[in-house]
């Protein structure tokens, strides 16, 4: 699962982004593809 910044940055519904990035996200974390850091920072790998 990819999300463009593209698709961000469309016309389309807030809440619709909000939700497709919250989506992207979850999956993400579930898929162990993120790493937390003690600093404020999110790493997603590819």
């Amino acid at each position: 699962m990819k999300i463009l910044i593209d698709a961000m940055k469309t016309d389309e519904n807030l809440d619709k982004r909000n939700y497709d990035l919250e989506q992207f996200i979850q999956y993400k974390i579930d898929t162990k593809k993120v790493r937390l850091y003690k600093e404020p920072i999110l790493v997603f790998d590819e």
